[in-house]
């Protein structure tokens, strides 16, 4: 069954926006990023973060239309289409390690929304194609102790957590297409995440494991001064 919802674009820019950390304290303009030109590279935890698709005819060929892409790699993981697998692991009671076709046989889904960056840029009704992570959670089986989900990226540098009762929600959504069309590797492929309503840095993309645990992980952009509350408001 398909689950089709929509988010109104909220039309605020990050920029007039203060998020706090869960101590309350508000996270300033600086350490979130502020957009500072086409091309242009940030500097976060000493890493460079570049700007791969500036211009509009570089992010149509890359199928990024709309979207700024960054990287603190250099450039985009690869990955082999007929050995990828995905690793479900944790406290959960059946482990589970899948192809995209088993976890399109576990769900399949679309989510219209609109993904929205800490840093400003926004991209209205994006159809997201995939499977609930709900169903792939409720696959494997968490355990009685399993309180958060964590992610990690097979670039090897890219990881986010949520809440458990965050991540059963319905418009969580692990990702395998975009507007009908498989994801590209700018994009995150072969998977990603999408998080509804919330920053695009929760959504993490090159997604290869999701392990469910007491505790949380750090993400990689909460080490550098993100929130972890990353609700839109």
């Amino acid at each position: 069954m398909k689950a089709v919802r929509s988010r109104a674009d909220t039309g605020l820019n990050e920029a007039e926006r203060t998020p706090e950390t869960p101590s309350g304290k508000n996270i300033s303009r600086r350490t979130l990023l502020g957009v500072i030109g086409a091309g242009a590279a940030l500097i976060v935890g000493g890493s460079t973060v570049q700007n791969l698709t500036a211009s509009s005819s570089l992010g149509s060929a890359l199928g990024t239309s709309g979207y700024t892409i960054y990287t603190v790699t250099g450039g985009f993981p690869t990955y082999d289409p007929q050995t990828f697998r995905i690793q479900v692991n944790g406290s959960v009671q059946h482990p589970l390690t899948l192809s995209l076709d088993e976890l399109k046989a576990i769900d399949s889904t679309t989510l219209k929304a609109t993904f929205q960056c800490v840093t400003g840029w926004i991209v209205p009704n994006q159809t997201f194609g995939g499977a609930r992570l709900a169903k792939v959670i409720e696959k494997a089986g968490p355990k009685s102790d399993a309180q958060y989900v964590n992610f990690t990226s097979f670039d090897g540098t890219y990881t986010e957590s949520l809440p458990l009762a965050r991540a059963m929600k319905s418009d969580v959504i692990v990702v395998t297409h975009l507007d009908g069309a498989p994801l590209s590797r700018p994009h995150g492929a072969p998977v990603r995440l999408f998080v509804d309503g919330e920053y695009g840095y929760k959504s993490i993309k090159w997604l290869s494991e999701i392990t469910l645990s007491p505790t949380p992980i750090v993400g990689y952009w909460e080490q550098n001064g993100y929130p972890n509350n990353a609700t839109i408001a």
